[in-house]
């Protein structure tokens, strides 16, 4: 089985990219979506030319998930890691997750853990067992917690929205939740599994909500996206279930118009 380990990075990240490099294996290659918006930037570190395992296309666009769709354009292999330029992998991880979709019928899009670094907190809290994710779970995945199955994702014209992610038109996140259910709405089969798949410091990705208007307006914006019509709705449920997390900013009518207005700015889904 052949693997495409992923890595979106932007201007100086192809410097820090160098440290994903793992050991030659036959079955697995890089595949490096660099974006350059300042032409300084515009270079391929020394060690990335001395591999012919590494593969580079360096684009001027901006906006993470254009940078995630390059990537996949890119991808060759039966599987994908979904890649930044600030993780490592073990070798021997990355050929077991290669394993699961060998023994596994039906696997689609695999979901694993995210491991943190000596003396930091977990990335997040975990589930212990295996478990088939659905709607209700996507919300919490993270892009480098993901291994694609690169055909059937192809097969399906599945892409990252780039109304969402950092740099994105709209929305610096979400871009994850709105690829996965795009999966789920094409009968994909995402599974979770408690393995530890890719290393990642929490002390730049693990952070808290925010409960603002533009909050408010992702939240809108992310349920028209994912759910269609059903945004509607669930504008009052969401502004009954987050009250206590927003009333110090805004009112429930404050909340309920930003959300709305969110929902306007995706109204093309």
């Amino acid at each position: 089985m052949k693997i495409d380990i992923l890595i979106c990075t932007y201007n100086e990240g192809i410097v820090r990219a160098v440290n994903i490099l793992m050991p030659y294996h036959p079955d697995v290659r890089y595949k490096i979506s660099h974006q350059v918006t300042k032409e300084e930037y515009r270079f391929i570190p020394e060690e990335f030319e001395e591999r012919a395992d590494v593969r580079i296309s360096q684009i001027s666009s901006a906006g993470l998930s254009k940078n995630r769709n390059n990537a996949l354009a890119m991808a060759e292999g039966d599987i994908c890691f979904i890649a930044d330029d600030d993780v490592k992998y073990d070798m021997d991880i990355v050929l077991k997750v290669a394993e699961y979709f060998k023994t596994v019928s039906e696997l689609d899009v695999f979901v694993g853990r995210i491991k943190t670094y000596d003396g930091e907190p977990a990335y997040k809290k975990y589930k212990v067992w295996q478990s088939k994710l659905g709607w209700k779970d996507i919300g919490g995945v993270s892009s480098i917690e993901m291994v694609l199955k690169r055909e059937v994702i192809r097969k399906n014209h599945i892409r990252f929205d780039d109304h969402f992610g950092i740099g994105g038109n709209l929305f610096p996140k979400g871009e994850e939740a709105v690829f996965l259910s795009d999966c789920l709405r094409n009968k994909l089969h995402i599974v979770y599994f408690p393995e530890f798949i890719v290393k990642h410091s929490c002390q730049s990705s693990c952070s808290h909500i925010v409960y603002s208007e533009e909050e408010a307006k992702y939240m809108g914006a992310l349920n028209r996206r994912i759910f269609k019509w059903l945004a509607y709705p669930n504008g009052i449920l969401f502004g009954i279930k987050h009250f206590k997390r927003y009333k110090k900013n805004m009112t429930f009518m404050e909340f309920i118009q930003a959300y709305y207005k969110g929902i306007q700015m995706v109204k093309y889904q």
